[in-house]
């Protein structure tokens, strides 16, 4: 259970950092520039990377640990922690699913596609 832990800690805190890199390095670099203050007390040397990996991690141990069932085989018994992470869970997807759909019915014309 641990490795798997550490495991989706870390792949996720990779995702994660890819991720921001792609949506505020890439995708809303030039608003973030026009609209942004410029005024505020960064540091000389830029970034702080420590913060920004250590962040992404963090998160991504609560996500990893939030989400992951003790063992997915197992059937579901009726605790209050299995029914709240079940719950969380199912609640997750649902939402992320409609988004999908959404954004499919959107930019998707012709072909029927169902996330959900």
């Amino acid at each position: 259970m641990i490795m798997k832990i550490l495991r989706g800690t870390v792949f996720g805190g990779i995702a994660f950092f890819f991720l921001g890199w792609l949506v505020w390095g890439k995708l809303i670099m030039d608003f973030s520039k026009a609209n942004y203050n410029q005024t505020i007390n960064l540091p000389d040397d830029g970034m702080i990377w420590w913060a920004m990996i250590a962040s992404n991690l963090v998160f991504a141990l609560l996500v990893t640990g939030s989400f992951m069932a003790d063992n997915p085989l197992s059937s579901t018994s009726s605790s209050p922690t299995n029914i709240a992470s079940t719950a969380a869970r199912n609640s997750v997807n649902g939402i992320l699913a409609d988004q999908l759909n959404n954004i499919s019915i959107k930019y998707i014309s012709g072909v029927d596609v169902n996330f959900g």
